[in-house]
């Protein structure tokens, strides 16, 4: 075989032009039009449809707003609230018995149950099954065993882990354009991007933030906090979608 052949460069002139004009595109987007989270002009169009889903998905669950409330997705995400309980909902510092800090801020990415993957999925039906809450912080899997038990319905198991399933999903919906009680003041905390919450396992490294020495661990959390939640994960998969598709178009 004659591997010369592999080492062939069959691009021309026009594949670099085309790959150069889609990559300006794409930067020229994410510079003006994605941003950051508190100032993003394609962020606040990715919201908004966000928001048409939650209530989209809460009307075909029986939300009935009163008149005037149609619009309204903190009612929308209240209802879905109470339609999808989970036990492992857990907001403060208190609620876990002090054994971490958390806040309303960060709750959504550090309960591993929260996690809109299989990660999630996983522990959140791990969870409804034995009464636990399973969080992650600043390198530790911590797990709380509730005082209350969760009883999940279902007259055998396969009934039950059907309803887990259909709970955590449902429950992520709820949660995905932030709560019912921070929407009416803001944008609210959504959950986070796939898979990001495996950054609370870095507890490792040693940065200088605001005078003070922080693991990758904590700027995660940070950075979650500032809003790079799943909602603005879309925001900026925009510009890197558009560039795929005027390459394959073209091409």
């Amino acid at each position: 075989m004659d591997y010369s052949v592999l080492n062939h460069d069959k691009c021309d002139k026009y594949d670099y032009l085309i790959a150069l004009g889609a990559g300006a595109i794409a930067g020229v987007i994410d510079i003006f039009l994605v941003g950051g989270p508190k100032d993003s002009t394609l962020g606040c169009w990715t919201d908004n449809q966000v928001d048409g889903i939650v209530k989209s998905f809460a009307r075909s669950q029986g939300w009935s707003p009163r008149l005037g409330n149609e619009e309204n997705v903190g009612s929308a995400i209240g209802f879905l609230e109470g339609q999808f309980k989970v036990n492992y909902d857990q907001r403060y510092t208190s609620d876990v018995g002090s054994a971490f800090n958390m806040s309303t801020r960060n709750h959504h990415l550090k309960s591993l149950s929260h996690s809109p993957d299989i990660i999630g999925l996983f522990f959140s039906v791990l969870d409804q099954f034995t009464s636990t809450s399973t969080f992650i912080d600043n390198g530790s899997i911590i797990r709380i065993k509730n005082s209350e038990t969760f009883e999940l319905q279902g007259g055998n198991f396969l009934a039950k882990l059907f309803c887990a399933v259909a709970n955590w999903f449902g429950h992520i919906i709820s949660d995905i354009a932030g709560s019912s009680g921070g929407r009416p003041s803001g944008r609210g905390s959504g959950i986070s991007i796939p898979f990001y919450e495996l950054f609370g396992l870095c507890n490792l490294g040693s940065f200088t933030v605001d005078g003070h020495k922080q693991t990758v661990a904590k700027i995660a959390t940070r950075v979650f906090e500032e809003g790079y939640d799943f909602r603005f994960g879309m925001t900026m998969a925009i510009p890197v979608f558009l560039n795929e598709v005027v390459i394959r178009l073209i091409w």
